[in-house]
């Protein structure tokens, strides 16, 4: 491995590496043609676009030769000398391809039309970007306009909806925070909380979320560094025919964004802004003043004699008491409504030998609680180079740096437990010591991103090109966090954490691309890469400090202190290739194959080989397909292909050396002269030389189908995932001396179906538009080979658990199937050999008690009688989307949905949990009041209730979350959001020296309906499953904007 690593820091390559890329090179040859030079004429003209400006860049080609053309100057000038009765072909990227018949003229002049749909008819795919018609994977593609301006600070967010088969749940509304992205299902099984996580590549700039989870403590999102608004178009590779050129990176899918580049025409400044409000969240229903009275008596006159119920305060029915009319709402003083601003600026111009793009952003969103925030500014620069015609250099640069604030992390502000009765009667003062306590802990985090890549492409012919490409990644983060002793039972507690990455990336790849006799269509692409990592992270703690003022690890002794460090580095070698051909445009084919070598494993294991193959057929260019009016196009497609993945750690595989000297400079185990001893240490677990690449193999069959010229599209996919060969921790023997084990032992499938559905409803010679985009995916996910001969695998605490069994899905919630609530002891089974009644954990049941299915028959409820109670993640979800305009004004309504969702009611359960009073404080009369509206809950004997006694004396746990009856229904249908622009007319604006002038709003977050009665949000709930109400809430937002490009 050392030699491995050594290679690729010194970004040395075997010299055999570079000998077959000549003789790969040599081997295509270099074609050539010749064109007989008689009857030509000298002709100029000049390229307009649709507002009478010249057009830079546009190529003027002669049709039937490959050698012969132009590019228009910055003045959207050409000259050609060219045959009197040849035909000139006008191609720039978005705009309509033209033929021009010159017929002896000598001035052609033309203006070009844009191509809306162009565009939309081109897909990036690894390396190459192909026209969407002749692809045979699965892709679906986002244009950068569709997320424009939405108020939120991170590309995934508003994606959300928009793609089928990319799950994308917004789970915390605390600004800045990762949600949970996955695309066709979860396979990851290190805990129930990790999601597998597609791959992001920017720019051809790979963003590794495994480097970068290694360094961030922060909890920020690494993808929000990427400005939504810099945003041309987004890519999702979904198959393995489209993703396995990325190989070791791409079993979880891939995302390619592409950022905007200069367009045609003059100089551009382009200067966007919003500013908005998030208002406070729909918080956990709780009752206050007279309401919460009113509850507090009717408990008291229900459970009046009841066990637990002999002391309960005065305050609580004495109405001459001071505290007896109170209504102090704790939830709104600990949040608040946030300012949201936002604010791009861009300079672009497009040059025939040169291109340039500066872009600057700030965001700055508030958080609806006191003390939180996130705040990002990015900066970005695309240039581009054409020195020659044969030379293109492109670079991109990006920095970003995203300041985040939090709340304390030891209590759960949003939890009505937080929060004291509202009857008691406080000054002011003691308001502010109530948020002091609740928000003073300061926990501050810094990230910092620093990404370029520079690409140089030449063609040698017009069928054979070169790429080079070099990227560089440079990220720290910065987490400062600090408890005043007020806080922490008189001990004052700092700690920090810092850490960085430094990646860098080259490939280099050729290709060679030609049509034969218009009929064979053939594209070879072969290349190497070759990436290297280094992560280093720094970690302090300190207790007792000097002062709340200090809030950092200062002066404090040596036994009150604590520090760590690590250095870890991961390279990986590539070699990858792509052959593509079409046949007449409608027999498809495409093969791709990439080799990784991963430092990750050993020397035995390194290496992981990821083919895949697709076809397709268009049957509408068939001779046989009648012609219509109707159906325009369809395509059948087929796919199977393997990725890989390596998230092994950095030296799982390798025996590693550590020495026992103590931190404080003391020493540990010692052999002489009381220094400290070198050796090995295998912590808790098992080195293994045996773990190799975990494996992907997927198989898809889909279908495209275009009616109406396009007014109707349709896309379906089927596929069947199998992750296979998964590395899994499992425990050993303590006879061995160690815990666990790490090896290849885990498979899981995923298969389902997706459906994207988009229809242009209007004629199109109307001053009206209505377009619809819908999508629905169908998830099922099924684990099929576990360790220990496949034995289900529990993990968790006894009172919250989740299991992995074969043939079920990924870590689902478990515990005890409920059957209603006993109204009366007589209801309660009895055993026929022992006369007793039903026992739970050997105390006897009794009315009021939940019913609990005996699921081993033995009268005694135990762990053995847990069963599965559902899945945390969804089975189907989707989104729709409408948009309405009538010449400059548009109207459009976003929605997400999920359907067949499960989860934990911790909320209800908590509340059940505080039973009727304690003396505590935390009881439902003698702390604050869960509304109870709508459930019925057990009170008197015979009476048929939903929910069991709030009796806590009772003998049974009633309210223990593994109750069937405390988990929910996830399902929820959410208007997203809601947006109205206006576009003032061309005219009218280039009268005040303007090219465009835009203002719009938006609402975001605008409403949710689900079936939980008790849970106002159920997409705001913990990646695992579990929500108790302390979950950031999801906050309404408002916002108003303006765009204008000079």
């Amino acid at each position: 491995m050392e030699k491995f690593v050594k290679n690729l820091k010194r970004g040395g390559l075997p010299t055999r590496c570079w000998l077959y890329m000549l003789i790969l090179l040599l081997s295509f040859g270099l074609p050539a043609s010749i064109f007989a030079q008689t009857d030509l004429v000298k002709v100029t003209g000049t390229v307009t676009d649709e507002t009478n400006q010249p057009v830079p860049g546009v190529n003027v080609l002669l049709k039937g030769s490959s050698n012969i053309g132009t590019v228009t100057d910055i003045e959207g000038k050409y000259t050609l000398n060219i045959p009197k009765d040849a035909t000139l072909i006008f191609k720039f990227v978005g705009y309509k391809t033209t033929e021009v018949a010159v017929n002896g003229k000598t001035t052609v002049n033309l203006s070009i039309q844009p191509d809306v749909k162009q565009l939309e008819d081109v897909v990036v795919i690894g390396y190459q970007a192909i026209k969407r018609e002749k692809s045979t994977a699965a892709i679906a593609s986002v244009a950068g306009e569709k997320i424009e301006n939405i108020p939120v600070p991170s590309v995934e967010m508003a994606l959300q909806g928009k793609v089928a088969g990319l799950n994308v749940l917004n789970i915390t509304g605390e600004p800045g925070a990762k949600g949970i992205v996955t695309l066709r299902g979860n396979t990851s099984i290190a805990s129930q909380d990790s999601r597998s996580t597609p791959l992001y590549v920017v720019d051809g700039i790979v963003m590794d979320e495994g480097d970068l989870g290694q360094i961030d403590l922060t909890g920020t999102n690494p993808i929000a560094g990427i400005n939504p608004n810099d945003i041309e178009s987004i890519d999702v590779l979904k198959d393995a025919s489209a993703s396995a050129i990325y190989g070791a990176r791409a079993a979880n899918g891939v995302i390619i964004i592409k950022t905007k580049t200069p367009k045609a025409g003059k100089p551009q400044v382009r200067l966007n802004g919003y500013y908005g409000v998030a208002m406070k969240p729909t918080m956990r229903s709780t009752l206050v003043g007279t309401a919460e009275r009113h509850l507090k008596m009717d408990l008291i006159y229900q459970y009046l004699g009841k066990p637990g119920m002999e002391n309960v305060n005065y305050w609580i029915t004495d109405s001459l008491n001071p505290a007896f009319n109170n209504h102090t709402d704790w939830q709104s003083n600990v949040i608040q409504k946030a300012r949201i601003q936002n604010y791009d600026v861009n300079v672009s111009a497009y040059g025939e030998k040169t291109s340039y793009r500066l872009s600057y952003n700030f965001y700055d969103e508030e958080g609806t609680v006191i003390g939180t925030g996130f705040t990002r500014n990015t900066a970005s620069l695309y240039l581009n180079a054409h020195p020659y015609s044969f030379l293109n250099l492109t670079g991109n640069i990006r920095f970003s740096e995203m300041s985040r604030k939090k709340t304390n992390g030891s209590i759960n502000i949003f939890s009505t437990w937080s929060f004291p009765s509202s009857f008691f009667k406080l000054t002011d003062e003691d308001i502010e010591n109530f948020k002091g306590n609740n928000l003073d802990e300061l926990d501050k985090n810094l990230n910092r991103d620093l990404y370029a890549n520079f690409q140089a492409n030449i063609d040698f012919t017009p069928y054979l090109k070169w790429t080079t490409s070099y990227s560089f990644g440079y990220s720290t983060t910065r987490n400062d966090y600090f408890i005043p002793s007020y806080r922490n039972n008189g001990n004052a507690y700092a700690t920090s954490s810092s850490g960085s990455v430094k990646r860098w990336e080259i490939e280099n790849y050729i290709q060679y691309l030609r049509s034969f006799k218009e009929t064979h269509n053939l594209s070879v692409l072969f290349g190497q890469g070759a990436e290297y990592s280094y992560i280093d992270n720094l970690w302090g703690e300190g207790n007792y400090i000097a002062s709340n003022s200090i809030q950092t690890i200062q002066g404090v002794v040596s036994k009150n202190s604590n520090a760590s460090s690590s250095i870890e580095e991961r390279a990986r070698l590539s070699w990858f290739a792509r052959l593509s051909y079409d046949y007449k445009d409608k027999y498809l084919f495409s093969a791709n194959w990439r080799m990784d070598g991963s430092s990750r494993f050993g020397k035995d294991n390194r290496w992981g080989h990821f083919p895949s193959v697709s076809a397709g057929w268009i049957i509408t260019k068939e001779s046989f397909f009648p012609e219509n009016q109707v159906t325009d196009f369809i395509k059948i497609r087929g796919s199977y292909g393997i990725t890989g993945n390596d998230p092994a750690g950095f030296y799982d595989a390798y025996r590693a050396l550590t020495t026992n000297v103590d931190y404080r400079g003391g020493s540990g185990i010692t052999s002489y002269n009381g220094s400290g001893t070198i050796a090995y240490d295998f912590g808790s677990a098992v080195t293994s030389r045996e773990l190799g690449w975990e494996e992907s193999k997927q198989m898809n069959f889909g279908l495209d189908a275009h009616f109406l010229n396009k007014r109707i599209i349709l896309t379906g996919d089927y596929y069947i995932r199998d992750s296979e060969s998964m590395i899994f921790n499992y425990a050993l023997p303590v006879t061995t001396g160690y815990t666990e084990a790490k090896n290849n032992l885990v498979s899981v499938r995923n298969s389902g179906v997706e459906l994207q559905l988009s229809l242009d409803l209007l004629p199109h010679n109307w001053d009206w538009s209505w377009t619809i985009d819908a999508n629905i995916a169908m998830n099922k996910n099924q684990i099929k080979k576990l360790p220990n001969g496949n034995r289900s695998i529990v993990t968790g605490s006894p009172w919250m658990e989740w299991i992995l069994t074969v043939g079920r899905p990924l870590y689902e919630i478990t515990g005890w199937r409920s059957n209603g609530i006993y109204a009366t002891d007589d209801d309660v089974p009895v055993d026929p050999l022992t006369g007793n009644r039903m026992t739970f954990f050997g105390t006897t049941m009794q009315a009021g008690d939940i019913a609990v299915v005996d699921q081993n028959g033995d009268y005694n409820i135990d762990y053995n009688d847990k069963v599965s109670l559902g899945n945390p993640d969804p089975k189907y979800y989707g989104g729709i989307n409408t948009t309405v305009r009538w010449k400059g004004i548009s109207l459009g309504v976003f929605c997400n949905y999920v359907i067949k969702r499960t989860f934990w009611n911790g909320f209800l359960s908590d509340r059940m949990n505080g039973g009727v009073y304690s003396a505590g404080g935390w009881g439902n009369v003698s702390g604050p009041a869960l509304d109870f509206g709508g459930l019925k809950y057990y009170t008197t004997p015979g009476q048929q209730a939903d929910l069991p006694t709030l009796i806590a004396t009772n003998h049974m746990d009633n309210r223990h979350i593994a109750h069937e009856i405390y988990t929910d229904n996830g399902s929820f249908f959410r208007v997203k959001n809601i947006s109205m622009s206006y576009e003032f007319p061309t005219a009218l604006v280039n009268k005040i020296k303007l090219q465009r002038l835009r203002v719009y709003g938006y609402m975001d977050n605008v409403w949710v309906f689900s079936k939980s009665k008790t849970y106002p949000d159920p997409e705001n709930i913990n990646t695992n499953g579990y929500a108790n109400g302390s979950e950031y809430p999801l906050p309404h937002k408002f916002t108003l904007g303006a765009e204008i490009t000079f």
